[in-house]
């Protein structure tokens, strides 16, 4: 059975409405959100919350053709996504970053990397919805698509500055080597049949030169590879918040984002683990840290009747209501995790007035 946009409640759709959902695909007026809108008389109401899902089936069964063009085509961003792909091929095509860094390596590598981002991308967009509205009420739940753009950019920037210096710094000490080869007077040397101190020291210089200039190689082609990859990252991070907000404005808020709404379902939830016994009423509401409710309630069972003496040693009816204090915790999407009892039971005793009524009969006035 599919599951409610807002609370994860299961809904039904029978064979009628999925029929006039499939027609709405080719009549429907398209929406910005780039999925067309549901029929007019379409209803599916969500049994747990209350909450018509007719657009959602709509967004949630369309062709896997229309889901791509709308994720990568309603904003500037998805084709730029597409095109951080072939980014890395680009820019070994018109820059020369051979002397410092394995480009054909690193274009492969972060080509590689970004077409994983780009379907990652795609296949997490509602996960990363859901989750940015969680960050908004609670905590842990990482950092924003929009703060990972900025983040990915500001690194593509100081990586690119450090890639384009180095090379010219590479540049400049070639030339100044060439130009000192060309000038430099012709020295005869005399070889000799043994090796002496000053040839090993340099052949050892030798050695360690090659190591350093193979781990500067090293490290130029992985910051080539961290620049296309965050690249990548900003640009798929800002479809996905593009496709967030354009399937924001034609979908309603997540449960924990709609307060009476939310509280009404735990505690339907609650009565529901209490077979429906008692009254409850709400003494203290706050959020968890995961965007769950904690509610201190109170939980009032009766009445009961009773006969009690007075002073005199006459018998007088009394109502006797026991009541006690529970703490609930849900998750955010109003599902109860924990239910537990404050305090101690308390029985309270009210005098019954209407003498005249049957003992064991209900009172509306003490219901």
């Amino acid at each position: 059975m599919p599951l409610c946009v807002v609370c994860k409640g299961e809904y039904t759709v029978d064979v009628a409405e999925r029929d006039k959902i499939k027609r709405s695909g080719a009549t429907g007026e398209a929406l910005p959100s780039g999925f067309p809108s549901p029929p007019a008389d379409l209803r599916l109401i969500c049994p747990r919350c209350g909450v018509d899902n007719a657009q959602w089936e709509v967004i949630r069964t369309a062709p896997r053709r229309l889901q791509v063009k709308a994720f990568f085509l309603g904003s500037p961003w998805g084709p730029l996504s597409i095109f951080a792909v072939f980014c890395p091929l680009i820019v070994i095509h018109f820059f020369d970053l051979t002397p410092i860094a394995s480009e054909q390596r690193a274009a492969l590598t972060g080509a590689a990397l970004s077409l994983g981002l780009v379907i990652a991308a795609f296949a997490f967009r509602w996960t990363q919805r859901e989750r940015d509205w969680l960050r908004q009420v609670s905590t842990g739940f990482g950092i924003s698509s929009t703060a990972i753009a900025l983040l990915s950019l500001v690194v593509v920037i100081v990586s690119g500055l450090v890639l384009l210096f180095s090379l010219e710094i590479n540049k400049a000490l070639s030339e100044g080597e060439l130009a000192g080869k060309q000038g430099a007077p012709t020295v005869t040397t005399i070889p000799t049949e043994f090796p002496t101190a000053t040839s090993t020291v340099m052949a050892e210089a030798r050695k360690q030169a090659l190591v350093r200039r193979r781990l500067s190689r090293l490290f130029f082609t992985l910051l080539l590879v961290l620049n296309f990859f965050c690249f990548s990252l900003a640009t798929c991070a800002l479809a996905v918040r593009s496709f967030g907000e354009r399937i924001n404005d034609v979908l309603p808020q997540p449960l924990f984002m709609q307060q009476d709404r939310f509280l009404r379902v735990v505690l339907d939830a609650l009565r529901a683990r209490l077979d429906g016994l008692g009254a409850l009423g709400v003494i203290e509401m706050n959020r968890t840290k995961k965007g769950g409710l904690e509610l201190l309630l109170r939980h009032r069972l009766g009445p009961a009747y009773e006969l009690a003496k007075d002073k005199e040693g006459k018998q007088k009816p009394l109502i006797v209501r026991e009541e006690r204090f529970i703490k609930v915790k849900s998750d955010p999407w109003g599902r109860v995790l924990s239910v537990q009892r404050e305090g101690p039971i308390t029985l309270n005793k009210i005098e019954f007035r209407r003498e005249n009524q049957p003992i064991g009969t209900k009172s509306d006035s003490y219901d």
